[in-house]
């Protein structure tokens, strides 16, 4: 059976989603993964971006985790969906850790194991066309403009790791909804 991913940047209502599919009764992956490791590590992310050979470890074990998970349920007779591909992982990776040199062939390394890990799903529901602001949990920036930029940079790696993507692009809960069954049932 598939094992659906829900993409999309931040603050576009992936839990939202998420929570309503599993009040339908399909499985969910569960996730929050950043949100565990910092709360285990005792660090917030603003301190873990600060120091890059904790990026790096902080996006490795992100990583590990992510495949654990989904691997899981990519074995499961029934349809399963989950947070963020790894074209997601890997986006925020690049943004983190892109921009210095040192660890080009680090990140290349990466890319690839991110692109065979999206090769799990057996598509993508990229969700766009909220406009609300992020609320600061400390994880998520609530700069617009990043949001802006994660959400061009995903775009690209989702189409470049070759797996189906569907765009539902409206802030309508309901219509979402209503989209993702229908593609599903496809």
């Amino acid at each position: 059976m598939p094992l659906i991913t829900i993409s999309g940047s931040q603050g576009q209502g992936k839990t939202t989603v998420l929570t309503s599919l599993a009040e339908i009764g399909f499985n969910i992956v569960p996730h929050k993964t950043s949100r565990l490791i910092l709360d285990e590590w005792g660090y917030t992310l603003n301190q873990v971006n600060k120091d890059l050979e904790l990026t790096k470890k902080f996006q490795d074990e992100i990583l590990v985790r992510h495949y654990d998970s989904n691997m899981i349920a990519a074995k499961s007779d029934a349809i399963w969906f989950s947070e963020r591909s790894f074209a997601d992982v890997f986006t925020y990776t690049i943004f983190a850790l892109g921009s210095f040199n040192e660890y080009s062939a680090w990140l290349d390394n990466y890319y690839e194991k991110c692109r065979a890990g999206q090769q799990m799903y057996d598509a993508v529901i990229k969700l766009g066309g909220r406009t609300v602001g992020v609320d600061d949990d400390g994880v998520r920036s609530v700069n617009q403009h990043f949001t802006r930029s994660i959400d061009i940079v995903l775009n690209h790696y989702l189409n470049a790791f070759g797996v189906p993507v569907i765009n539902v692009d409206t802030a309508d809960h309901d219509l979402r909804i209503s989209t993702i069954l229908k593609h599903i049932n496809e």
